[in-house]
Order: structure tokens, then C-alpha cells, then sequence
């Protein structure tokens, strides 16, 4: 599936709570920022750094996740996939993908099976 969302790598302009892609003619400030997304640090004084981190890490946790569920569907040792830790890495790891990209559990299954079996959905 193609990701429908803004590629990384997303920066934080600190001053405003900004979140964007750099415009690549700016060399030395993130004054060239294509905003996407932006966080009011009155609203949330004590951490709005920390939720502009974590927004701005969105891009690079997605793929990880789907990088790690194709991996872990991989796995064909009957015991290890059976194991309770293994399938609910397994359901964190698709829902997340799922939520992610707006798609239902189901399909985002189907698919990586697909992928884990070699083929192209």
C-alpha cells in the first residue's frame, strides 16, 4: 500500500510549536518550514515538547511498525507464534498500522500475509 501521509523526516520549530518538512534552500534555520502540524504549548505548558517529539517521530515509527510486523509474520516455528507475547506484539503492531493509515484490521492482515508470503497484493 502506498502511505498517503507527508514523508519525513519531520523537524520541530521549537519557537512556535511547529511541526514540518524543512524546505531544502534553507540550510541554516527551520524558518522554511512547510507547517503540518502545530501544538499549542499554552494549552499544554508541561509537555508540548514532548507530544511535538513524538509527532515528529510519526514518520519513522510507522515504518518501523510495518517493518516489524512483516518480520514477526515471517516467523513459521509453530511454538513461537504461538506464544501469548508473540500474537499480541502481533495485534499492537497491526492495529497500530490500521489506526495509522485508516484502514481496518482486516485488510492491513491480509495484506502483510501477502507480503509475508512473497507475494504482491
Amino acid at each position: 500500500m502506498e502511505t498517503k501521509f507527508t514523508k519525513g523526516p519531520w523537524v520541530i520549530r521549537k519557537g512556535d510549536g511547529a511541526i514540518g518538512i524543512k524546505d531544502k534552500s534553507d540550510t541554516q534555520s527551520y524558518g522554511m518550514l512547510n507547517v503540518i502540524a502545530m501544538i499549542d504549548r499554552y494549552d499544554y505548558p508541561s509537555d508540548w515538547m514532548y507530544n511535538l517529539q513524538l509527532i515528529a517521530a510519526a514518520p519513522d515509527g510507522y515504518k518501523a511498525a510495518e517493518s516489524a510486523y512483516l518480520t514477526l509474520l515471517k516467523v513459521r516455528t509453530f511454538s513461537d507464534r504461538l506464544s501469548d507475547g508473540f500474537q499480541e506484539s502481533l495485534i499492537h503492531l497491526r492495529n497500530f498500522i490500521a489506526k495509522a493509515t485508516g484502514r481496518t484490521e482486516e485488510d492491513v492482515q491480509n495484506e502483510f500475509e501477502a507480503k509475508a508470503r512473497g507475494e504482491q497484493p
